[in-house]
Parts: structure tokens; sequence; C-alpha cells
């Protein structure tokens, strides 16, 4: 996806703005839900450029309903076995997991602020794609020589996604770790489609799945 050469400097102003915009996503500000979608597209064009960053934008490479299918249930999968090691081994009480910050804002709205709350937290999401993927690409374009590079970028994606959601979950490891590891098939799926919409699809569909019903129905 990154063909274009890349400029350490750029990347050191890219961090700095993907700082700048997970701070202000934790923020108690009107528009903190605009932050990583913000400063996660101007890291992006910062390192690779405006048509870089189209191209990162493109349609999915068909066919791709079946790779995101599988992702998404990957995902569900290393949640569910997360939790379950947590349990078996007394490591965690799951019921102690901080309430999603968007599902607590529910609980105290109606209808038309739930649906508002849905939309805001769809922009955050597709945000959070663009931040990790502004730190996990320009690692994968100094690495992606090596046999693991793309495991390796990855991982440490996922490693600064669960440091992103450290405040979000009241400073619980393991709540951070599940939701940094469960992410790893939604970079996945940048790959497999040619796409950041397939890791943006299926991060939207996986959180929106619990979500929406918390929203509406519990």
């Amino acid at each position: 996806m990154n063909k274009t050469p890349i400029k350490i400097t750029h990347v050191i102003i890219a961090l700095t703005l993907i700082i700048v915009g997970v701070v202000g996503a934790v923020t108690p500000y009107s528009f903190n839900w605009l932050s990583t979608t913000f400063f996660g597209s101007a890291s992006l064009l910062i390192i690779f450029g405006y048509r870089q960053f189209k191209s990162m934008m493109k349609p999915m490479e068909r066919p791709f309903f079946w790779r995101l299918a599988m992702l998404l249930l990957l995902s569900f999968l290393i949640k569910g076995g997360i939790v379950a090691v947590g349990e078996i081994f007394s490591l965690v009480d799951v019921n102690a997991f901080p309430t999603n910050p968007a599902v607590g804002a529910a609980h105290n709205g109606g209808i038309l602020s739930n649906v508002i709350e849905v939309i805001k937290t769809s922009v955050s999401i597709v945000g959070e794609e663009l931040l990790v993927a502004g730190i996990t690409l320009p690692l994968y374009f100094y690495v992606k020589n090596n046999k693991f590079g793309w495991v390796l970028s990855n991982l440490i994606g996922c490693l600064a996604f669960e440091i992103m959601h450290i405040v979000t979950y009241d400073f619980q490891l393991w709540p951070c770790l599940m939701v940094g590891l469960s992410r790893y098939p939604y970079s996945q799926a940048w790959k497999s489609t040619n796409s950041l919409r397939g890791g943006m699809y299926i991060h939207l569909i996986s959180d929106l799945i619990i979500l929406v019903p918390a929203m509406f129905i519990w």
C-alpha cells in the first residue's frame, strides 16, 4: 500500500499529530469525536502525500466479502480467547471492565441523542484506523524486506492501539490488551483488500454490533 519514499522528519511530525489526536479524543470538549479523524488524516497526508493517501482510501479489491467476514470472526475469537484466559486463570473480573463511554452517554439520553452518539462513534472509529495506519504503515515501509516485517508492524500498531485506550478503560490492562490484540485483523484487512476501508468496515461492524444493542435495546 505504501510505495512512496518516506522522510523520517515527516514521520516525527506525524507521530506528534497522532499523540495530539489521541489526547484530543479523550479530552471532554464538544468536538473530541472529530479528533482521531482529523489528526489521523493529517498524519497520513504528511507522511505519504495526497496521491498515496487517496490510493489508500480507494475501493477494496474484490472479492472482499469473505475475507472481511473471516477477519471479523477472527477478531471476535481473539476477544473471546483473551476473556476466557483471564477468567480461567482468575486474572481478571470481566464484570469489572469499564463501560464504553458511548454506552454510558446513551443511557443518559433519548433515541435522537443515541443516534447522534452512534454517528460520532462511527466517525471516531474511522479516525482510529487512520491513527493506527499512521504508525503501522511507515514502520512497515522500513521493515518490509524482513520476513516478519508485516507481523511486527501490525503488532506494534496493536500495542499503540492499546495505549490509545488506556484512559478510556481507566488504566486497566486487561481490557486494553483485549482491544489491542483483537484489532490485528483490522490492519490485516488493509493488506487483504489493499485499502484502509477494509479495516474501517470491520472495525465499525465489530464495535457497532456491541454498541447499538446496548444503546437501543438493553
